[in-house]
């Protein structure tokens, strides 16, 4: 949770726990902005309850700037936001040292925004104070509370001795470089930061030594079942296991380096979503993997953010990936938006041709409105809004732990009209779908294929199938190593789900009746499993 204004106070509810080469097709981007508002209505920006709060917004921002660099907040009278300013407000927090809120009138002392802007090593946006609380280490023996350090993490607890995850430490150094490295930060912005992790069991502990919000600065006046941040210092209850423990505070101190890197974490989707993919970790012989590609749910115990979006397929509720980036801060009490939001970045951050033009937008968090941003990303990302949302479907109407988004990628082709009797093309065996590049007349048509290849790799050796599947193992309902088809229509208009999501076994010989589509082909393998698959197919297309 980030602590800014308090109607997007919501915006950071951390996720409570739950059980366990381009087509020729047109460009849908020309044709519509997705982010305007046709009826021009919309969740209107929520107001800060406290004026008090440094905020930094863009200039298109409905608040009013004081010449401090603070942003007095508007009242009910104030003139209606424009279409661009409904966008979800960006969250921005403070870091700037020294400087500490009281708890319990939310007055900021010492709220200086002076900064020396000549100190690269600063961060890049001008930001309030980053502590909410001051602490003071010498008495907390007298609440209960103990307390251990780092160079980059101070630990403060009110667990017992030996129930004190002392991996904290070690997981959130090594965390760290792994930020830095996806941000393309400067580490040595970095070398003097710190961030105070309060992780409760009681809060009556932390209430009585001042180190707790108040009750007007937390959603709804309690801290969320999973953890709350502002600034430099992170809430974070004790959940049910370690794992989802170091989950919740690796969650929350992404929220902390992103606002301390950039003043901004964007869109909901954005900064939630981010939070997430970097919270789904591995921690093994002292050594962290963040954004972790977990094949294993039983090592993800408590997340469980697969089960909500398969089961949105299953109630007939998917969401559309345009739907996740337009995500309203009301939407984050719900854990399907975390869910949902982990799947946008992972797609975006995995994907080999979406993942440039991602890396390059998030150095812009905190430069424009997140309509803005979203907007420049969506234009900025080499595939059109119909290849955009297919690849979402496919993606996550399939999703697996440990989900390969990376080898998942369509391979999209330019597409011409088949006008000749005969085709014959060659394929890898990697498990994604392929375009033919072939729209088939209408009519019938006659395909078949040949090949050998692996779909696994066992203990008792390479798992060879041929395309009629090999009936020992199955994966998404049908044999593994099944050749399968697609034919997709007209493009123009993406209306419901895609065919790719609806693959029909092709196995060595198949009549399909054509009515202009465009004809795809995939050999069926788990998308969790997809870095053994080696091999090729051969496809010959002729008019019956």
């Amino acid at each position: 949770m980030v602590r800014n204004w308090f109607g997007v106070l919501l915006w950071f509810i951390c996720p409570i726990m739950v059980g366990c080469g381009p087509s020729s097709s047109p460009d849908v981007r020309q044709v519509a902005d997705p982010f305007a508002n046709p009826e021009n209505t919309s969740v209107p920006t929520p107001a800060s309850t406290s004026s008090t709060n440094a905020i930094t917004t863009d200039n298109k921002s409905p608040a009013t700037r004081e010449p401090s660099g603070i942003i007095a907040n508007t009242g009910p009278n104030s003139p209606s936001p424009t279409i661009e300013e409904l966008a979800p407000p960006s969250r921005t927090i403070s870091p700037k040292k020294n400087t500490v809120a009281n708890p319990s009138t939310d007055t900021l002392v010492n709220a200086s925004l002076a900064t020396d802007e000549t100190d690269p090593f600063l961060p890049k946006r001008k930001l309030g104070p980053l502590e909410l609380v001051d602490v003071q280490v010498a008495p907390l023996l007298e609440f209960g509370l103990r307390h251990s350090e780092s160079k980059h993490l101070r630990l403060i607890t009110d667990l017992p001795e030996a129930e004190i995850p002392t991996e904290f430490h070690a997981v959130f150094e090594q965390a760290i470089g792994q930020w830095t490295e996806f941000c393309g930060a400067d580490p040595r912005r970095f070398a003097d930061w710190r961030l105070t992790c309060f992780l409760v069991v009681d809060e009556v502990k932390f209430q009585r030594a001042k180190l707790f919000p108040g009750a007007g600065q937390l959603p709804q006046g309690k801290l969320p079942p999973g953890g709350w941040q502002y600034g430099n210092q992170v809430w974070v209850r004790q959940q049910l296991g370690p794992y989802y423990t170091r989950h919740m505070l690796l969650h929350e101190a992404t929220h902390a380096f992103f606002a301390f890197n950039f003043g901004a974490l964007g869109s909901p989707w954005l900064a939630e979503g981010l939070a997430e993919y970097f919270a789904v970790h591995r921690w093994a012989d002292g050594r962290l993997q963040l954004a972790a590609r977990v094949t294993d749910k039983d090592e993800l115990p408590y997340w469980g953010r697969v089960k909500l979006i398969r089961d949105a397929f299953q109630t007939g509720q998917p969401k559309t990936l345009l739907e996740v980036m337009k995500f309203p801060p009301a939407a984050f009490p719900q854990v399907e938006s975390y869910a949902w939001s982990w799947a946008a970045v992972s797609l975006y951050a995995g994907h080999p041709k979406l993942r440039p033009a991602f890396l390059a937008q998030v150095q812009k968090l905190g430069q424009m409105t997140d309509t803005q941003w979203n907007r420049e990303l969506l234009e900025a990302v080499p595939l059109s809004r119909l290849q955009l949302e297919t690849q979402w479907q496919v993606d996550t109407m399939s999703l697996q732990y440990g989900h390969d988004f990376a080898r998942t990628a369509i391979q999209w082709r330019d597409v011409k009209v088949a006008d000749q009797s005969e085709y014959q093309l060659t394929l890898p065996a990697d498990g994604a779908w392929h375009s033919t590049g072939l729209r088939l007349a209408t009519g019938e048509w006659v395909v078949t294929t040949t090949g050998s290849y692996q779909v696994a790799q066992t203990e008792m050796g390479p798992l060879i199938s041929e395309p009629d599947g090999v009936t020992i193992r199955y994966a998404l309902g049908a044999p593994m190593g099944q050749v399968q088809f697609a034919l997709q229509g007209d493009p123009a208009i993406l209306q419901g789900m895609s065919e790719l999501t609806k693959p029909r076994p092709l196995s060595v010989r198949a009549v399909m009746q054509s009515t202009g589509e465009e004809l795809f082909v995939r050999v069926n393998d788990l998308p969790s499993h997809l870095e053994d698959n080696q091999g090729q197919i051969t496809i010959v297309i002729r008019r019956k």
